[in-house]
């Protein structure tokens, strides 16, 4: 039967043994918290999106102002405010032509406000020659045609009222080939849920805008300062946004007051404001 040899170590040896095994462990522990660490902070940075606003965001702001040509309300006031604003005159009334006239020499955008017949309302609203459902095609490119005429140095169209044409297909249809073969742009002003705009004139090919602000309709001064804040924070938001507002009864003098009170606000939080043409489409 073979002896069995056991190694004895001294308690001294047995200790320095223990703390070589304890280094060994805490090296090691140290260096897998150190490339977990990393690897959380690269997963981390990768798939965190940022949905602040950053303090030197910047926003495109286009605002545009519905019926010049008629009421005079608010239209010496527009006519001073020293920025970029697009203007959109009514066709076939009083001060028409003199309006697009004077703010074309002002430097400001001029498009045609054109009428279209609404859901609701009366078709006597509208003035002279308004878009309705019964026109014939050859009628409806006419009138649009004759629009354009009458609006001197017009770079684009809008809707005036318009919620039952605007979902009208074939009559948008043949107002944007009048828009197209012009060369110039349309605005939705998105008066129905139900519009077609959008759909014919990405197939057409004509350069369109959508409204995502109505900035009056009330008569209060407030009320219109807090829409263009709104309209700002979309645009900043999203690079660019487009309001409506209003000459006349819907706006006039207080809408005027409330954009050149909010000038200041708009420039402190780098807010621009452009002409629809300026905007990206």
């Amino acid at each position: 039967m073979k002896r069995v040899h056991f190694i004895v170590f001294k308690r001294s040896q047995v200790i320095n043994l223990l703390k070589i095994i304890f280094i060994c462990f805490f090296i090691l522990g140290l260096s897998l918290q150190f490339f977990i660490n990393k690897s959380l902070f690269v997963s981390e940075k990768a798939y965190t999106v940022d949905t602040s606003v950053k303090e030197n965001s910047t926003g495109k702001l286009a605002i545009v102002i519905d019926d010049f040509g008629s009421d005079r309300n608010g239209v010496k006031e527009m006519m001073s405010i020293k920025r970029h604003l697009t203007f959109a005159v009514m066709p076939f009334l009083s001060y028409s032509q003199i309006d697009a006239k004077e703010a074309f020499e002002k430097g400001f955008e001029v498009i045609v406000h054109l009428p279209m017949e609404p859901v609701n309302g009366k078709i006597s609203w509208l003035g002279p020659k308004p878009i309705v459902s019964t026109l014939s095609d050859n009628d409806v490119y006419m009138i649009t045609s004759e629009a354009f005429s009458d609006v001197p140095y017009a770079v684009g169209a809008n809707i005036h009222m318009g919620s039952k044409i605007s979902a009208d297909e074939r009559i948008i249809s043949d107002v944007l080939d009048i828009i197209k073969e012009k060369g110039v742009y349309f605005l939705d002003s998105k008066t129905s849920a139900k519009s077609v705009v959008r759909q014919i004139a990405t197939e057409k090919g004509v350069t369109f805008y959508e409204r995502d602000i109505f900035l009056d309709g009330q008569t209060t001064k407030e009320h219109v300062k807090e829409q263009l804040r709104k309209a700002g924070e979309i645009a900043l938001k999203n690079g660019k946004s487009i309001a409506i507002g209003h000459v006349g009864i819907e706006g006039g003098k207080i809408t005027a007051q409330a954009i050149q009170e909010m000038l200041p606000e708009f420039d402190k939080k780098n807010i621009q404001l452009v002409f629809v043409s300026e905007l990206e489409n």
